[in-house]
């Protein structure tokens, strides 16, 4: 068996700054805010559409 000699690393446990470094909001724009609102909208809708629509199960005419 070999015998490591090298220091054990020990993790940094200290707080970090957090993501506020790491992300660039020079790119984001109102209208890009506005238009991936939109897009969410409308597959949150279509996707409730889809589940409300009747079926054999739950007929409309009832």
């Amino acid at each position: 068996m070999q015998k490591s000699y090298k220091k054990a690393s020990i993790p940094d446990l200290r707080k970090k700054s957090g993501y506020a470094g790491q992300v660039n909001l020079n790119y984001t724009s109102l209208g890009l805010l506005i238009l991936i609102g939109i897009i969410i909208a409308v597959l949150i809708a279509g996707i409730l559409s889809v589940s409300a629509y009747p079926n054999s199960n739950f007929p409309a005419n009832l």
